[in-house]
């Protein structure tokens, strides 16, 4: 796997937000100006975790074509591809060209198949009508596949007839609605570390998932502390007597102006993140298992720094997708140097405001 970010590269850049077309009643003519706008992928997560039926699961996804023009006289070489979503409620469309994304809604299919953008889709004859091409059963809601298709940089590609065109936005879209959903089933998340866990707590989620449970719990917080900790590796070196970074391992904790704590750390094969009211809990215990921890090598705070931008949890995990960090918290500590203190640092860097660097 190669890695992006080296110990002396600075902080990359975020994404330039990208503005797409969203409409939430496609079917409704009476409001359009009220219904269909122009908006942007940090505008729309920010609607989608209280967008009625966002959080539906999607049941279908089916995938249509149509001509590019009403002169076409047929379709079957040179075609546009969008894809539908059935939610128990809702009918919903996705698609990318070179107007850029458009997401629709509807209370049925044909406000979202048969129109787009408020116009009638290009059909010219029963030679070249809208046709199915396939259909398959969902395993995510839409407001994960949102998340997934931000994360994976889809909505950042720049539209390109070639390379990136309608048809391979279609077939992101559906290949991973058809994909096995534990094949995604990576990030350990616990977001009330310091309460019993009840029967319906599941701490293994999907990344889409993960994502979207975040933004809902961090929507109406703002981080104003970071801090990194350092604690011994592993249980067997629970006596250990020296403080050698490569016997350590670094996780991050973020205080919001509500006293809530988060946690973040990298694993060889998963990264934990973890919420609570008590810091000392995420200070002492990982996945709800005590950190080693004693007289000898004993968990320390390394350094600290003061958040000042309005920023929030989910814009920490935006960074760390949209930037490709994840290809740090998926290798194994043998094919980098200390890939999780690269990855603190990163993060450290990026969030910490005036303080001394990483």
């Amino acid at each position: 796997m190669s890695i992006l970010i080296n110990k002396n590269s600075q902080v990359p850049e975020e994404q330039p937000h990208k503005k797409l077309y969203f409409d939430l009643r496609a079917d409704d003519p009476a409001s359009p100006n009220v219904n269909s706008y122009c908006t942007t992928d940090k505008e729309l997560l920010k609607r989608l975790p209280n967008l009625l039926g966002a959080k539906e699961n999607i049941d279908q996804v089916s995938k249509f074509s149509h001509p590019f023009s009403p002169k076409q006289l047929t379709n079957a070489v040179v075609f546009r591809t969008f894809v539908t979503l059935r939610t128990r409620n809702w009918w919903w469309s996705i698609e990318k060209n070179d107007d850029g994304v458009t997401f629709q809604r509807s209370k049925n299919l044909e406000g979202v198949r048969d129109r787009y953008r408020r116009e009638n889709r290009y059909v010219s004859s029963s030679t070249t009508p809208i046709q199915l091409i396939e259909t398959a059963k969902g395993n995510m809601s839409v407001n994960e596949l949102v998340n997934y298709l931000i994360k994976e940089g889809y909505f950042y590609q720049e539209y390109n007839i070639i390379n990136h065109n309608c048809q391979h936005f279609a077939n992101a879209i559906f290949g991973r609605l058809k994909a096995p959903k534990y094949k995604f089933e990576h990030v350990y998340f616990d977001p009330a570390a310091d309460e019993l866990p009840n029967a319906k707590t599941a701490w293994v989620l999907p990344v889409d998932k993960f994502i979207s449970q975040v933004r809902e719990f961090s929507a109406s917080e703002t981080l104003v502390e970071i801090e990194v900790y350092k604690a011994p590796i592993s249980t067997s070196s629970k006596w250990q007597p020296t403080d050698a970074w490569t016997c350590w391992h670094l996780f991050l904790i973020f205080r919001t102006n509500l006293f809530n704590y988060w946690s973040i750390e990298r694993w060889p094969t998963h990264f934990t993140v973890q919420r609570a009211k008590s810091k000392n809990v995420l200070v002492k215990k990982c996945q709800r298992m005590e950190r080693p921890d004693n007289w000898f090598s004993s968990v320390k705070r390394h350094r600290s720094a003061d958040i000042s931008k309005k920023m929030t949890m989910s814009d920490v995990l935006d960074y760390i997708w949209n930037n490709n960090q994840m290809d740090l918290m998926m290798c194994s500590p043998q094919e980098t140097d200390k890939s999780d203190v690269l990855i603190v640092r990163n993060i450290y860097n990026r969030f910490q405001d005036g303080g001394r660097t990483f």
